[in-house]
């Protein structure tokens, strides 16, 4: 019997150390469990972060490709319409060459400068008439001092022409002047 009992108790000493061994086992595997668990919970909170993260930048890039669209629509209609102002300038070019090359045909540039030169002696005679000095009237309508004394010479007590007999033209860029001249203080 005391086989037996022997038995019985190293039986029970062998169920009690596997008990007691089982259920460290299970205190450490549950501690394990609760991190393995809790790195679960952060894991799956950064998914959900990134997630959101991800369509938030789906929206935000539709949203971007959208103004992108408005935007190049916006600058091709500018541009259509600076080429269409380019195309008006470019015509409004061509018609003023046109008409240069009409007025030099028409007018040629020797006659106008002669004309201009005529037209100086003329004003440089009625400033002589006036009583205006030498140099004064040499400055103003840029002729050379000699000729402007010729002309203050001749034409310091009368003039030597009757506006009347003058061409149109003259007499109305005289007009012209004297409605400046009379306008200006």
């Amino acid at each position: 019997m005391l086989i037996f009992v022997l038995f019985i108790s190293l039986f029970i000493d062998l169920f009690l150390i596997l008990f007691v061994f089982r259920f460290w086992l299970r205190s450490k595997s549950s501690s394990n469990d609760f991190k393995l668990n809790r790195g679960l919970q952060i894991l799956d909170g950064k998914m959900e972060i990134l997630e959101d993260l991800s369509e938030r930048t789906g929206k935000e890039y539709e949203q971007l490709t959208e103004l992108l669209e408005k935007k190049s629509i916006q600058i091709s209609k500018k541009i259509q319409e600076a080429k269409l102002y380019v195309q008006k300038i470019e015509e409004a070019i061509a018609k003023s060459y046109k008409v240069v090359k009409i007025f030099r045909e028409k007018i040629p540039h020797k006659e106008l400068a002669e004309k201009e030169k005529a037209l100086n002696y003329i004003k440089a005679a009625k400033k002589a008439y006036a009583g205006e000095d030498v140099e004064k009237i040499s400055k103003e309508l840029n002729l050379p001092l000699v000729e402007v004394e010729l002309i203050h010479k001749f034409n310091k007590a009368s003039l030597n022409f009757k506006e009347e007999d003058l061409a149109p033209w003259v007499r109305r860029e005289l007009g012209k002047d004297s409605a400046l001249s009379q306008k200006t203080p």
